[in-house]
């Protein structure tokens, strides 16, 4: 599970700045490491092909694990 901290920086590290509501939907979905990624690559980035959805979840987890991306 996420801290509101660590969402707030996993969307920072994928070049968007969450809103109240976002981080309320990702508390929402459980705050779960592949949920928020899957909900940053879907509802913010419009499912690109460039990030893909494995890329946005490096990122998330890297942020979990403390690590730098």
């Amino acid at each position: 599970m996420m801290t509101a901290g660590q969402i707030t920086e996993a969307f920072r590290r994928c070049g968007v700045e969450p809103r109240a509501a976002d981080l309320q939907v990702c508390v929402m979905l459980g705050s779960e490491p592949d949920d928020v990624a899957e909900y940053i690559w879907d509802h913010w980035l419009g499912e690109p092909d460039d990030p893909s959805l494995e890329m946005i979840q490096v990122v998330v987890h890297a942020v979990v694990e403390g690590k730098d991306t």
